[in-house]
């Protein structure tokens, strides 16, 4: 079965009535259900689609965000959903579920989940009788996340950098005891995550001096209180562990995979249209952050502030 992109399709449908969870509170109604959980007789192999339920905040690792709020990718569902529709029983490969003592959680599977959805809408079937192939996970709360890291490995189209740090920081603050030890030894969580071991002990180091501060979010129209270092990205983590100023956490080779990642982002979406219209690109940047604009523009004039004063003298002759 052919996972293959097609990278002519759009990266990102838009939707402006989102907005985040507070993740604390997500990963503690979570582990409150399994203190519920009977002990459960049989495994199955399918489930109705109205039985799995989605924690994004917990067990999707992709990036959550005001244009991509659920972790999918359109182009990916899209391409699951011509899949599907050419299987004799218009069924997908299992999705790995977790019971979490009240419900059927879905661990990795997000993008067949999503395509079956649009696949039953389109044939005008529900949700309560349309059974999928489901593979179960048993096992904690923490070895379900594992399994969500674990399983982004494998996919056709893998986690960003910023994913992958993202994801690494979220399984560290979950090892954090109510002791101030850690549950895992850095060599065991180092193999459960894609980061670095100097890496993890970075975000050992900053869990803990974040753990004494009171955190907080900015955002461009408020500030949010957060209740747990878990509730921050990794980038946001290290920014307010120095006190505001934003930290880079890669080596070279990880700096360069992630500008490839920024260069292919936006010539999926933009295209070459961004060479013919720079006036507008840098509008739409100032839209997005008025402070990003202003930090490309001091950082251009940082690196070629000599150049600039060459052209100003020889327009002046």
């Amino acid at each position: 079965m052919s996972d293959e992109l097609d990278a002519s399709i759009p990266l990102f449908e838009d939707d402006n009535d989102w907005s985040p969870q507070n993740r604390t509170e997500v990963v503690a109604r979570v582990k409150s259900e399994i203190n519920t959980q009977t002990i459960r007789k049989q495994r199955p192999r399918k489930l109705p689609l109205s039985k799995l339920e989605i924690e994004d905040q917990v067990f999707q690792q992709r990036e959550l965000d005001y244009s991509n709020h659920n972790g999918t990718i359109p182009y990916h569902v899209d391409n699951l959903l011509r899949n599907l529709r050419g299987e004799p029983d218009n069924r997908l490969d299992p999705i790995t579920v977790w019971f979490s003592g009240q419900r059927w959680l879905i661990l990795d599977g997000h993008h067949r989940h999503a395509a079956y959805l649009k696949y039953i809408d389109e044939v005008g079937e529900t949700e309560d009788n349309f059974e999928v192939p489901v593979e179960v996970f048993e096992g904690t709360f923490e070895e379900a996340f594992d399994v969500t890291i674990q399983a982004n490995k494998k996919v056709s189209e893998p986690l960003t950098a910023t994913a992958r740090s993202n994801g690494a920081w979220r399984r560290v603050c979950l090892d954090a005891a109510e002791d101030g030890k850690w549950v895992l030894s850095k060599r065991e969580l180092t193999k459960l995550v894609t980061a670095s071991a100097s890496q993890v002990g970075n975000m050992r180091k900053t869990y803990r001096a974040l753990s004494e501060m009171e955190l907080k979010r900015f955002t461009n129209d408020e500030v949010i209180s957060l209740s747990s270092p878990i509730d921050l990205s990794w980038a946001e983590a290290l920014e307010t562990a120095n006190g505001g100023k934003a930290v880079g956490d890669f080596t070279p080779d990880e700096q360069k995979l992630k500008a490839i990642e920024i260069g292919k982002a936006l010539g999926r979406t933009f295209g070459k249209s961004l060479l013919s219209d720079l006036d507008t690109f840098l509008l739409g940047v100032g839209e997005y952050s008025p402070r990003l604009l202003e930090l490309l523009v001091e950082r251009v004039l940082e690196d070629h502030g000599v150049f600039n004063e060459e052209l100003d003298t020889c327009e002046d002759t």
